[in-house]
């Protein structure tokens, strides 16, 4: 955000020795997240490097960020780089369409019937909101993001990785199990890695 002409080149923010994070660019030239420098470049010659020492502009961002979010219901903020928005008082018509992707299929979520307010109802209603809040922090701030749209914030945590950079996944409650199942335990949240493993 801060130097457009970066965004198409490998890119790695270091600290000391280490590359704390890198752009997807890199990540398809085999860089990762706490490799070191000198492995980093050897993967990657052409790899550019940003010092990451000083976090004053990744906070800033941090908090217009999650000034952002905070305008669609109480927002938690876990770390720098990710917010849990509790939408579950949002409520009113639903349109019969979901926005994002669906974990079983990659189809967008629907809505059922009228009536009593299901789990694919109230789902479908957070998946819009996510995108309307992730719309907004991109044109306020520049970033792009990904979403999990799930019953809890671990679900929700789990599936924000899926479609990345840019997109967001929903998961109903009766297919958690299968998901969380076919991840392994490094997976879980609090556990190990922060992404679903491959």
């Amino acid at each position: 955000v801060r130097n457009p002409a970066l965004r198409q080149v490998p890119l790695g923010v270091t600290q000391k020795y280490l590359i704390v994070t890198c752009n997807y660019v890199a990540r398809a030239a085999g860089v990762t997240k706490l490799m070191g420098i000198r492995d980093a470049m050897a993967r990657c010659p052409g790899l550019v490097l940003v010092s990451g020492e000083d976090l004053g502009p990744y906070r800033q961002a941090s908090k217009s960020i999650h000034a952002v979010l905070s305008r669609y219901g109480p927002a938690e903020k876990l770390g720098m780089d990710e917010t849990f928005v509790d939408v579950t008082e949002v409520r009113g018509a639903v349109a019969a369409r979901g926005v994002g992707n669906g974990y079983s299929s990659g189809a967008a979520v629907g809505v059922q019937s009228a009536g009593v307010e299901s789990w694919q109802q109230l789902l479908t209603v957070g998946s819009m909101v996510a995108a309307e809040a992730r719309l907004a922090v991109r044109s306020e701030t520049g970033f792009r993001s990904s979403a999990g749209i799930s019953s809890n914030k671990m679900l929700a945590k789990l599936v924000s990785g899926l479609h990345k950079p840019d997109d967001q996944t929903v998961l109903l409650p009766d297919q958690a199990w299968d998901f969380v199942g076919a991840s392994l335990a490094c997976c879980i949240w609090g556990g190990g890695a922060s992404t679903p493993c491959g």
